[in-house]
């Protein structure tokens, strides 16, 4: 005789409509990766900040370079990456700076610094309309540009790597000195 599922006691069958955690779960996780796909694949839709234009002025630190490249840089020239990017123009002279070198003294035992006698460090600003918001801060062509971030830079006269070492939004100072 075969039985059927309705002669077990009561006590003995599954409820139908028992919560499981694991399904949970999967449906959870599930939702999580459908969520992923959405903000990695269309990140437009998901973005929550609004960025806004601002005129900015950044200074560049090309250091350890012949003082006679300044010449090269003048106000109002063109600044590019070395991939293309506009990253704005030259706003102010070129300012030259000693270029130290940190070594040690045997005689006295001590770590001085001193003047190079044929190099040195070139200040360049540049003034550029950036894309601010609060969370990648300023960035123009796509590039983030933050205090302390190398930069290739290329202008009409010479090409360099430099490193940001001051931001200034509207009059106010967003970083310092490095």
């Amino acid at each position: 005789m075969k039985k059927n599922y309705k002669d077990k006691p009561e006590e003995t069958r599954q409820k139908s409509g028992r919560f499981n955690f694991v399904d949970l779960f999967v449906i959870v996780l599930f939702t999580c990766c459908i969520v992923l796909v959405c903000v990695v694949y269309a990140p437009e839709f998901f973005k929550l900040n609004k960025s806004d234009t601002v005129d900015i002025t950044y200074v560049v630190e090309f250091e350890g370079v012949r003082p006679d490249y300044a010449s090269f840089i003048n106000v109002g020239d063109k600044v590019t990456t070395d991939k293309g990017y506009e990253m704005g123009a030259v706003s102010a002279g070129v300012e030259i700076e000693n270029y130290n070198i940190i070594r040690f003294d045997p005689n006295t035992g001590d770590v001085v610094a001193s003047a190079h006698p044929s190099l040195s460090n070139l200040l360049v600003t540049v003034k550029v309309s950036a894309d601010s918001d609060s969370v990648n801060g300023f960035s123009v062509s796509g590039k983030r540009i933050a205090v302390g971030a190398e930069m290739n830079l290329v202008f009409p006269g010479f090409t360099g790597k430099g490193v940001c070492i001051s931001i200034t939004e509207n009059g106010n100072m967003q970083g310092g000195d490095c």
